[in-house]
């Protein structure tokens, strides 16, 4: 755990946080959710999170 002294505590130094949208402002589709995953999976991306 890290911890910065100031009440904000992380689990990770190392981990790095990327953003892939697949929805748009009029909602989207199935095959751009599974390029999207694809995609993650392709890059080594080990968590993801769609809520």
């Amino acid at each position: 755990m890290g911890n910065n002294g100031i009440g904000v505590v992380g689990i990770n130094w190392d981990a790095q946080v990327t953003s892939l949208r697949f929805l748009g402002a009029q909602g989207g589709y199935v095959s751009d959710a599974v390029e999207a995953v694809n995609y993650a999976v392709a890059e080594g991306m080990d968590i993801s999170n769609n809520s």
